[in-house]
This record gives C-alpha cells, sequence and structure tokens, in this order.
C-alpha cells in the first residue's frame, strides 16, 4: 500500500474526518497496527489492536476519557502536531487546534516554504536519538559545489522503543540533491524544500531500541555537478548537534581541478550566526583535508575554505 503524500495527510488532518486522518498518519508512519498497540502498551495505555481498527475505519470513534489519553499519544506516537487528531475528534477543523498547531511548527522551523507538516514529524523524530560519533566525507567537484556526502553515525536512544531517527540537510547555495540513500536503513518520510534549501529525512531502523541502547546509522547523499556562478561555490560544511558530540571527524577531497588555497576548522556556538575559526588545516598534496576531534560541546563544528 502506498505511503500517502505529506500533502493528503495535511489536507485530512486539516479538514477530517478524524477515521480517515488517522488511517493517513499510519499509514505514513509506516508503523503497523501491532506495533502501535505495542507502543501504547509500553506507555500503560493499552487498547486492542482490533479497537484500532475500528477506530480508522470509523466503526467506532474514541470518546471517553480513557480514549482520548490515547488518542494524545498517538499525536505523539505518529509524530503529529499536539492536538491535531484530539481537534477533528471535537469536531474543529483546519481553523482551530489543528491549524494552530501547524502555524507554530511554522514559527518554530523559520522555513515558511518547507512542508511543515513533514518537517515537523522528523523534527520531532530527531529528538529520539542523539548523534554520539560522526563521520563525514565529502567530496568538492571541480564545479566547486559540494558533489557527494558520505554520513556514519552513531546514535544513541533517549526513550525506549525507537524505532526511527533522522537527518537534517540545509545548503546555503540552495543547491538540492539529486539522490539520497541509505545501505543501513529503509527511508520513510523525506520533505525537500527548494525555496529554503532544507532537505530532512527519516531512516527507519530494523530493530528497535531501548532507551541508552545505539545503532550505527549511514546515508549517502549525490549533489548536481555542473558548473554554478561563484556567488553559489560551497565554502563550507559540518554538523551541527544540540547535545554535542564525543567523537567528530570530517574529510573533505578537494578536485585537483579547484583546490581551495586555504582550509580552516570552524566552530559555531548555539543561538549564535557567527563562525569562529579555531585552526588552519593542512591540505595535503592529494586534495585531502581532515579534521578529528573529541568530546565537543553543543555547537556547529566543520571546515571552510577559502579560494
Amino acid at each position: 500500500m502506498a505511503t500517502p503524500s505529506a500533502q493528503t495527510l495535511a489536507e485530512a488532518l486539516r479538514a477530517g474526518p478524524f477515521h480517515e486522518a488517522l488511517r493517513l498518519a499510519i499509514r505514513a508512519s509506516g508503523l503497523t497496527l501491532e506495533r502501535v498497540e505495542a507502543k501504547l502498551r509500553l506507555r500503560e495505555l493499552p487498547v486492542s489492536v482490533a479497537t484500532l481498527s475500528y477506530w480508522q475505519r470509523g466503526q467506532v470513534k474514541p470518546r471517553r476519557a480513557g480514549s482520548r489519553l490515547i488518542v494524545r499519544a498517538l499525536e505523539d506516537i505518529l509524530s503529529l502536531p499536539d492536538g491535531a487528531l484530539l481537534a477533528l475528534l471535537d469536531g474543529v477543523d483546519g481553523a482551530g487546534s489543528s491549524g494552530d498547531a501547524l502555524a507554530r511548527l511554522a514559527v518554530i522551523l523559520q522555513s515558511p516554504g518547507i512542508d511543515q507538516l513533514a518537517l515537523g514529524a522528523i523534527d520531532r523524530v530527531a529528538n529520539y536519538t542523539r548523534p554520539v560519533s560522526v563521520r563525514q566525507q565529502c567530496f568538492v567537484s571541480a564545479s566547486r559545489t559540494l558533489g557527494a556526502e558520505r554520513t556514519s553515525a552513531i546514535r544513541q536512544a533517549q526513550h525506549d522503543d525507537v524505532d526511527r531517527t533522522c537527518f537534517l540537510l540545509t545548503r546555503e547555495n540552495r543547491i538540492m540533491p539529486t539522490s539520497w540513500s541509505s545501505s543501513s536503513n529503509q527511508i520513510g518520510r523525506a520533505s525537500l524544500d527548494e525555496a529554503s534549501g532544507a532537505l530532512a529525512v527519516e531512516l527507519l531502523l530494523e530493530v528497535p531500541l531501548s532507551r541508552g541502547e545505539s545503532c550505527l546509522i549511514e546515508y549517502d547523499v549525490e549533489y548536481p555537478r555542473e558548473e554554478v556562478a561563484e556567488a553559489m561555490w560551497d565554502r563550507n560544511w559540518g554538523f551541527g548537534s544540540s547535545a554535542g558530540l564525543r567523537e567528530y571527524c570530517i574529510t573533505m577531497r578537494f578536485s585537483p581541478e579547484a583546490l581551495p588555497r586555504r582550509v580552516v576548522q570552524f566552530w559555531q556556538p548555539p543561538q549564535s550566526e557567527k563562525m569562529r575559526d579555531i585552526a588552519e588545516v593542512p591540505l595535503a598534496a592529494s586534495g585531502v583535508a581532515q579534521f578529528i576531534a573529541f568530546d565537543l560541546p553543543p555547537g556547529f563544528v566543520g571546515l571552510r575554505w577559502e579560494y
């Protein structure tokens, strides 16, 4: 069964009815009813698979106080805006709680052009795990733009029964990926926005994690390599974490036809718009520059280069 588009789900959450929005949200999440039931049971909110099936087919509505608690938990499990399902249950259309929740997401994410529902869901998933170790290998093509990136990361579960994680990419020059893939995980929901230069992708875990357990995530991103104007040349790349990193390694491979004259390690503290140069990084004759660090505090770290 095909996964519904974010637009289709957003419309169902805006206009209802409740059972249709619930059905589409479950399909969009990639979870089976059995997995949804198991997640609710872990929260000490027991409900049968048959009851969930009745709810999503519109045969029964969850009206009791205990059922409403389950619906609220479903919003969290399915990565929906707070109140999105309850608003439909109470007969509130897009002018009420559900619309307000989407509007709040637009403000929080500060990307008006992006698919707010999909990115909002993925943004919530980002809190399910935290990066412990990150290794990035990047290639800057002869056109002086990022041609490809490979990331390998160890992520640690922050809750029980974590079955997905995500990655978020943003580029100042707005050049979007031509493809992205993962050798370790199935790709779930994705939100791509050309206007803001942002890509958010959800990765599904084969084996759910308990709190404190870790897993290895790997993904590859390919970018177009045609010539672009100088104003669109890439000049930095890195990784940001709100929790800090135990280990970080970035390897930049520059095309022999476009070697930079200088490569510098930078650091950008949280809530700051300014990068701080830390140290110059040697550029090998082969066109490779590498930076490795341990026990990094929260912030954005990486390499920048000058032509």
